[in-house]
């Protein structure tokens, strides 16, 4: 068997071999120092820019909320925290675009958190509801405490669009998670009354209606099966039940919460006001108004709600002024006349009152309170013709106006037209039983007619 030819080529000396790898071992080391670099180069690389929206005409509460939540971005362009934020304080100032920019920044930047696409869908849910679908399924996909919120949610737009099948199947997903959830139970309901059986949305109607955030629109959405079922008597139930019922309560909604509270300036504050009012919380919602006007001093409404709350404090004076503010600042407003005309009537100006009653009709033609209440300034002065006129118009405008009844058909009466006087004093008894005035009225009336005249023998 032959051997092969040894190799005489030459070997590199060893001293050759060295800077050979030497000059791997370098090369090598560039290359990984190379990807190393442009890794931390990128890192560097400046983002784009936080949203500035433009100031003019913006509550300069909201612009300063806006600057302060835009300046900690501007300081720390990698927080997730701080695009969060900015968007959540544009979001809660229904600044709904920008705020969906910072929340697709802060999505980028902390891809593992389902806050920032479950925000950002809200933000975007009425002007691109394909994208705040897009943004829930990648809320949803990260689970953790906010999939639940971002299933209903999910499902909700899904059968706003018509889309019944996949909404269907979400609100069964949140049902296995907690078969006592009432808004899924309502959006199933709702799911399964737009399909052939109708009848199937009953149990879960059923269970909707337990809870106070979905009870009323239950029982709506129950009167509407029950009537495409044939049953007018269940229907009809269901619709006085609701009827008698305050709106729903909104669901809760932590997230969208936290966004809300960022929410600043004049119509946070004013709204404000006005639910401690509607508490009869009249105090603070006062206290709230007097600093409101200070620091929005042409805001008519913040001076028309000051005047409500000081007419139940009973600062007839002070109210006066409110008011008086409130109808300058917004002139065509029928409320704010008829509210000054309230005052001035009950501090003893019937004529300057009746002015008020008569430029609200005139902005509000069916203002049936209005030519009431200047039907009774009309009478204080002596004008009998013209306050039968503004109650005869109070009933027009309000057929079931007891008190217009009452107070025409006393002044019928009075005239001896007593056919016309006992019909009204009729109707205020059917429509307001419980007016001892208008029942007295109509007793003494019919006692009247029934005495003989004078002169009269008995027959």
């Amino acid at each position: 068997m032959s051997q092969a030819a040894p190799d005489h080529s030459p070997c590199p000396p060893r001293s050759a071999r060295r800077r050979l790898f030497a000059a791997l071992l370098a090369g090598g080391a560039l290359l990984a120092g190379g990807i190393v670099l442009a890794w931390w180069l990128a890192g560097l690389a400046p983002l784009p820019p936080p949203p500035a929206p433009d100031p003019t005409g913006m509550d300069p509460a909201v612009a300063l909320a806006v600057a302060a939540a835009r300046d900690r971005v501007v300081q720390s362009p990698r927080s997730a925290e701080a695009w969060g934020k900015l968007g959540m304080v544009l979001l809660g100032n229904q600044l709904n675009p920008e705020a969906a920019e910072c929340f697709a920044r802060a999505e980028r930047l902390a891809d593992k958190e389902a806050r920032w696409p479950y925000l950002r869908a809200v933000a975007v849910q009425r002007s691109d509801p394909e994208a705040a679908v897009a943004a829930l399924r990648r809320a949803l996909a990260l689970g953790g405490d906010k999939a639940g919120a971002a299933r209903l949610r999910l499902a909700e737009l899904l059968l706003e669009q018509g889309k019944f099948e996949e909404a269907g199947g979400e609100f069964r997903g949140a049902l296995e998670a907690d078969p006592n959830d009432a808004r899924a139970h309502l959006g199933l309901a709702r799911v399964e009354s737009e399909g052939d059986d109708p009848k199937a949305s009953l149990v879960h109607l059923g269970r909707a209606a337990e809870d106070p955030h979905a009870r009323k629109a239950a029982l709506l959405l129950r009167a509407e099966v029950h009537q495409r079922l044939g049953d007018a008597d269940a229907a009809e139930r269901d619709l006085r039940a609701a009827g008698a019922l305050p709106e729903d309560a909104p669901w809760p909604d932590p997230l969208v919460q936290e966004a809300a509270e960022q929410a600043t300036g004049q119509l946070v504050r004013v709204t404000r006001a006005n639910q401690l009012l509607k508490e009869d919380r009249v105090p603070q919602a006062v206290a709230l108004l007097h600093d409101v006007v200070l620091d929005y001093p042409d805001s008519a409404q913040a001076w028309f709600l000051l005047g409500k709350g000081l007419i139940r404090e009973n600062d007839l004076a002070g109210a006066e002024a409110a008011l008086r503010r409130a109808t300058r600042l917004a002139p065509a407003d029928a409320e704010y006349q008829y509210d000054l005309g309230t005052v001035l009537f009950q501090r003893g100006q019937p004529a300057a009152a009746a002015e008020c009653f008569r430029r609200a009709t005139q902005l509000k033609p069916d203002f049936a309170r209005a030519y009431y209440n200047l039907g009774h300034c009309l009478k204080q002065q002596g004008d009998r013709d013209g306050a039968r006129a503004a109650f005869g118009d109070a009933i027009r405008c309000q057929p079931r106006l007891a008190e217009a009844h009452t107070n025409l058909g006393e002044l019928l009466a009075e005239d001896g037209r007593t056919d016309e006087a006992l019909a009204h004093l009729r109707q205020a008894v059917e429509w307001g039983p419980d007016d001892a005035r208008a029942r007295r009225l109509l007793e003494e009336l019919q006692k009247r007619l029934a005495a003989p005249v004078a002169g009269t023998p008995p027959s």
